[in-house]
């Protein structure tokens, strides 16, 4: 009787251990891929005509110019550069989804956990599955300076670029850059 128990309790302990077919592939959590999105804007926008109002204020001092053509891989750089779709980033940030009644996506929400990462916000609205608009936040602190630094990206009107600047031994200086699109993009 006692063989047979333990005959038993081996033959459990051997199948429980062996690989099943169905075993579950890892999962792994990404964000919403900026970087992706922006390349694809930047080959859209080359092709819409002109013209795109770009006005840049520095403090007091603003110039407005309507342009005909942009070069899209430049203006949407700083956008391209602040995808958190890293490998090194991965579940440094909080997600928050947002769905619709109908269960759509309205909304990607992603908050940085640590103080070290510059892109503070990150967040991804859609309407009808398009993205309607893409708002991010950066934030950078040393011991003689901050900066603050807010981009909106408007796929149907253009973008918005505002960077606030302190420093110890000088007064603050805001930048604010802006492209519309005169012509409706979508």
């Amino acid at each position: 009787m006692k063989h047979l128990l333990l005959l038993a309790m081996l033959l459990c302990w051997a199948t429980c251990s062996l690989p099943t077919d169905q075993a579950k592939a890892p999962v792994v959590h990404t964000a919403y891929s900026l970087g992706q999105f922006i390349k694809a804007e930047q080959a859209r926008l080359a092709q819409l005509p002109g013209p795109f109002v770009k006005t840049v204020q520095v403090d007091d001092q603003t110039e407005t110019k309507e342009l005909e053509q942009l070069d899209w891989a430049n203006e949407l750089e700083i956008f391209a550069k602040a995808d958190i779709n890293k490998p090194a980033w991965r579940g440094k940030y909080i997600v928050d989804s947002l769905f619709a009644p109908d269960g759509s996506l309205k909304a990607l929400h992603y908050q940085a956990q640590d103080k070290k990462l510059k892109i503070r916000t990150f967040n991804v609205y859609f309407h009808q599955g398009q993205v309607d608009y893409i708002e991010i936040k950066k934030q950078a602190n040393s011991l003689v300076s901050s900066a603050t630094v807010y981009m909106k990206y408007d796929p149907d009107t253009g973008y918005y670029i505002e960077n606030q600047q302190k420093t110890a031994l000088s007064s603050p200086h805001i930048l604010r850059i802006s492209v519309t699109f005169v012509n409706k993009s979508r």
